[in-house]
């Protein structure tokens, strides 16, 4: 996997100033004590943290449409539309309406409203004599209710969109988790290079002052008469190869050092504290959490996480799918009112009787609804059909990688422990060839170009082993994109 977005990503926050929370640079830090730190500082975990807790109170307004509402409404009318009754006729009608009331979607797909309304009206009529007005208020109670018997029967909809919305938010803590974990797989593998860039570099440094030293004792010995001068040109080349992998060492070091405080938020003018160079991968927190599964032939229950964010994406588009086809079902609506009519010459008359049951107004209803245009209603189904079918598609994809990927994961880990203790078993037999033959080299007894080949081999045998080492542990930092969750 490439990591170079996540460094670029880092690296675009710069070093945090802050004076207090921080860790004496004195202080030793062990693996766990650094990924505390990190997960601490880091601002990119921070922006994680913030992005979770976005999403959970977005969950939390998924019902937001079920609230209930309340309205109040006020209006004036003035309407002098002529109406002719016979030898009398209305001039002109002034209307002061109130009301008040509160409406409420339920998870059925019911929509119900409750009101209490007032009315004032002043009628004027003209045709016998002069005009004459008459003035009476209309106070009413009442109860709506719809109900969709087809396109969202009984909250089929909502029960859908309610299901999309849990997965969706659910999806979305997998995602944000996975980044979380992408971010300390880096910082993690930068850690274990820059343990290994310090040992490299401290054995570097070891291997010159060696060579420097069989130099010196060479160049005496050629002039002395006891060594040729091609001698004393191999140990001169050794200390020059010796002194380029020291600064090669040195330049990979000061990069990662740039790294780990990126990384830690650690500012430039504070030494890094010291990290404990312990390379066990047997006592790694990640090795003892997963152990029994890695030593295991059954891994039914394992995946990994971007599969499984997979199979939930999929299920969001299954879900979506419905909908779509939800959405563009005929519709059969049954519509009921009832209200009480309290008809008084004021409106205090009138609220006083409003619960009066004798005069009320009742309405029942059927309304069909049907969106016939074919093409783009087809166009949607099939293009939600497609998506899914997709989404299938690449699901079963990733959960085939993910059970490849777990299985290279754990010979890749069971290789690495063969390799060490072979590279072990090397470096020791090479150190000890060595170290004889510098001491046969002092006493006469050995070939130079011997001395200088054993000297090199034992110097990169003990960077394999500890190479070896630092990749094995490396390699557990993987397990951090797999779970044990099981597929739902």
């Amino acid at each position: 996997m490439k990591w170079h977005w996540l460094a670029v990503t880092l690296l675009s926050y710069g070093p945090s100033l802050f004076a207090q929370g921080m860790t004496d640079s004195s202080q030793r830090l062990d693996f766990k004590s650094y990924i505390q730190e990190v997960m601490k500082k880091n601002q990119m975990l921070e922006s994680i943290k913030q992005e979770q807790e976005a999403q959970a109170l977005k969950y939390e307004a998924r019902d937001l449409d079920q609230t209930p509402s309340l309205f109040f409404q006020y209006k004036l009318i003035d309407d002098r539309k002529y109406q002719s009754f016979g030898a009398i006729a209305l001039d002109q009608s002034e209307i002061t309406d109130y009301s008040l009331g509160v409406s409420k979607k339920w998870s059925t797909g019911t929509q119900t409203q409750i009101s209490l309304g007032a009315t004032d009206q002043t009628l004027t009529y003209v045709g016998l004599g002069s005009p004459q007005s008459s003035s009476f208020s209309i106070a009413n109670l009442g109860i709506q209710i719809s109900q969709s018997l087809w396109k969202d029967g009984f909250g089929r909809s909502t029960e859908l969109k309610n299901q999309r919305e849990n997965k969706i938010y659910n999806l979305n803590r997998l995602v944000t988790a996975l980044k979380e974990d992408q971010i300390l797989i880096f910082a993690e593998q930068s850690y274990w290079d820059f343990i290994y860039y310090q040992q490299e570099l401290k054995q570097r440094q070891e291997s010159l002052v060696r060579a420097k030293s069989i130099e010196s004792w060479i160049g005496g010995r050629v002039q002395n008469g006891l060594a040729e001068e091609s001698d004393s040109y191999g140990a001169q080349a050794l200390v020059a190869l010796r002194e380029l992998q020291v600064a090669s060492a040195q330049d990979e070091l000061q990069s990662l050092e740039r790294t780990l405080r990126l990384i830690l938020e650690w500012p430039t003018q504070q030494p890094l504290p010291e990290f404990k160079n312990q390379i066990v991968p047997k006592e790694h927190p990640l090795y003892q959490l997963w152990q029994k599964d890695i030593n295991s032939a059954d891994t039914k229950n394992i995946i990994k996480k971007e599969a499984l964010i997979s199979q939930w994406e999929l299920q969001v588009k299954t879900l979506v799918e419905q909908e779509v086809k939800e959405q563009f079902k005929p519709d059969l609506l049954l519509e009921a009112q009832y209200k009480t009519n309290s008809v008084k010459p004021s409106l205090g008359e009138s609220f006083e009787t409003v619960t009066d049951l004798s005069r009320p107004t009742t309405a029942i209803g059927l309304k069909f609804q049907w969106l016939f245009g074919s093409h783009s209603k087809n166009s949607q189904i099939k293009m939600a059909e497609k998506e899914q079918i997709s989404s299938s598609i690449k699901f079963k994809r990733q959960l085939l990688e993910s059970q490849n990927n777990w299985s290279e994961l754990v010979r890749r880990f069971k290789e690495l422990t063969n390799k060490v203790t072979l590279a072990e078993k090397a470096s020791r037999l090479q150190t000890l060839k060595a170290t004889s033959e510098r001491k046969r080299l002092t006493q006469g007894r050995a070939i130079t170009s011997q001395v200088l080949q054993t000297e090199q081999e034992a110097s990169e045998s003990a960077l394999t082993w500890l190479k070896l080492q630092v990749e094995q542990v490396k390699l557990l930092s993987q397990l951090r994109l797999f779970t044990k969750e099981d597929l739902l």
